[in-house]
């Protein structure tokens, strides 16, 4: 198994290849480790089944399945998203495509990002810390619900016709590290509303450019500060899910407390979305690519340009899993 470091992602990141299959416990033991320190793990030109790519997923970490069971049928809709056994169920709880093509009914065959040009900067909204005991944690035995706790790391596997597509990441560890003492405790201080926002800075857009993304879709407010999986602090915040700071003696979204949102957006997108701290992915078919989602965010652009097209993204096929691993 040979390690690399990755360019760009600041001080984090690394890239893993010639890793022996069938898995052997000591790599998985390593890869886990360095995923977990490193906060982004690229593993490209593996050329693994599904079945392969499934199993090193469920090794690294809990696969969330958000209540997905084999055996149990789906609803419509999450049917096109998914591989389905003989009744109608997945066959890889957990595991969707990413991608605009339709089957010969006209639906798309894959998750909601795969038919829109523009995905920007985000990650998944989510409460980080379990919400429930160690022991009640591990007897949930990867059944999932959205109340539960939400995946710190999502997995990108890279099927067919990826040429020309870029996944870049940008973290929000080494940027905060570098703060002064005083700013540090002002951004700890800070809590933020996770919403719907609308618009060019929205998540994604359909093509009559309104958000398909529900209005009660989100509804958390977190912290702006936490613990990376590695318990290095940094920023958990999302450009284009993040509506407001919370303010508990306003109700309402004040004129003082909008101008004070908009400064701490303008500030993080000055100085923590820079080049230094942003990975860039060129895919190759075959490639793997699993990314921190706790102090991380990320975005689909073209090589050549900020979006692909929809001939691209009709061409275009990963597969897409989130999993939940222990802290280090």
């Amino acid at each position: 198994m040979l390690v690399k470091s990755v360019k760009g992602f600041g001080s984090l990141g690394v890239k893993v290849s010639n890793i022996s299959y069938p898995f052997k416990q000591g790599e998985i033991s390593e890869l886990k480790k360095l995923l977990q320190e490193q906060l982004l793990l690229v593993l490209p030109k593996c050329h693994y089944t599904i079945d392969q790519f499934y199993e090193l997923s469920a090794r690294l970490g809990v696969i969330c399945t958000y209540g997905q069971k084999a055996g149990v049928s789906l609803k419509e809709q999450e049917k096109a998203y998914c591989y389905l056994d003989k009744d109608g169920g997945p066959l890889y709880p957990g595991l969707v495509r990413v991608t605009a093509k339709k089957n010969s009914e006209s639906n798309y065959t894959g998750i909601a990002p795969g038919y829109n040009k523009r995905l920007n900067w985000h990650n998944d909204e989510a409460e980080r810390d379990p919400i429930v005991t160690v022991d009640k944690f591990r007897s949930m035995k990867g059944k999932w619900t959205y109340e539960r706790p939400m995946p710190e790391i999502i997995g990108f596997q890279a099927i067919e016709g990826t040429k020309g597509s870029m996944t870049q990441v940008c973290q929000m560890v080494d940027r905060f590290q570098e703060e002064s003492d005083e700013n540090k405790n002002r951004l700890r201080k800070i809590t933020v509303h996770w919403g719907l926002v609308k618009g060019k800075e929205g998540i994604y857009q359909t093509n009559d450019n309104v958000s398909i993304l529900p209005e009660d879709m989100y509804s958390k407010k977190l912290a702006l500060v936490t613990k990376a999986i590695n318990n290095i602090e940094g920023l958990h915040f999302s450009p284009s899910q993040t509506i407001d700071i919370v303010d508990s003696l306003h109700k309402k979204l004040s004129t003082v407390r909008k101008k004070e949102f908009a400064e701490l957006k303008r500030y993080i997108m000055k100085e923590y979305v820079k080049t230094k701290y942003i990975y860039s992915h060129t895919w190759k078919d075959g490639d793997i690519l699993y990314i921190d989602q706790k102090t991380s965010i990320h975005r689909r652009v073209g090589v050549v340009k900020d979006y692909l097209s929809v001939a691209e993204l009709r061409n275009r096929l990963l597969h897409h899993i989130s999993i939940h691993i222990k802290k280090v």
